[in-house]
């Protein structure tokens, strides 16, 4: 099952990438080129999305408290901005942060582009490590989610994301959307039945 949520993960994510691509098409050579920004988008939402799911399946077997949950989370939302950061560097890629200087002048200078003229790995790392903080992203593959998929849930990561002026954007709210997106389309959701058969299943583990 792991296997098969991951490949619909993967197609999943190059349609989204490509249709992110679409918005921005013209500016996608200052960046670096079509097939480099694309590699890089494509990197860090099968990244995300693989941890979450292969995390989530094991988890869901586990009584887990959600604030273990949410370290684990956190955890995960460190490597990714670890991997969107080496993504970047290694393939070239050029982002633009449109926000303006003015949202970023409270930073330090050595995570300021313009300033350190390079780009810094610690604003990825606390990005999508806050991000998964503040939000928890294994309950979003969770089969025991209220709904399939969730559209405040992908706003709300996108928004959380853009309102963080520590990267380049709109990209981190685009790798924040489309990761969300992405996690509810790939994972299955058990139905009430299911539910209520497994909660009967673990009240009769418990009293045996």
């Amino acid at each position: 099952e792991i296997f098969s949520n991951c490949i619909t993960a993967f197609v999943i994510s190059s349609i989204l990438c490509l249709l992110v691509m679409g918005l921005h098409w013209s500016s996608l050579e200052q960046a670096g080129g079509p097939l480099a920004v694309y590699s890089w988008l494509m990197l860090v939402n099968i990244t995300g999305s693989w941890s979450l799911i292969t995390l989530s399946k094991y988890l869901e077997r586990m009584e887990v408290d959600q604030p273990v949950q949410r370290l684990i989370s956190v955890a995960v939302g460190i490597g990714v901005g670890a991997v969107t950061y080496g993504a970047a560097s290694h393939l070239n890629v050029d982002l633009v942060d449109l926000h303006g200087e003015f949202l970023i002048a409270w930073l330090p200078d050595s995570w300021n582009p313009s300033v350190s003229k390079e780009l810094p790995i610690a604003p990825f790392l606390v990005l999508t490590g806050g991000l998964f903080g503040i939000l928890n992203w294994l309950e979003f593959a969770s089969p025991f989610r209220e709904e399939r998929l969730e559209f405040s849930v992908v706003v709300m990561c996108a928004v959380i994301a853009w309102l963080l002026p520590i990267t380049p954007q709109p990209w981190g709210a685009y790798l924040a959307g489309t990761m969300a997106l992405t996690v509810q389309l790939c994972t299955p959701q058990f139905t009430e039945s299911e539910v209520n058969r497994f909660k009967q299943l673990a009240i009769k583990t418990r009293i045996t």
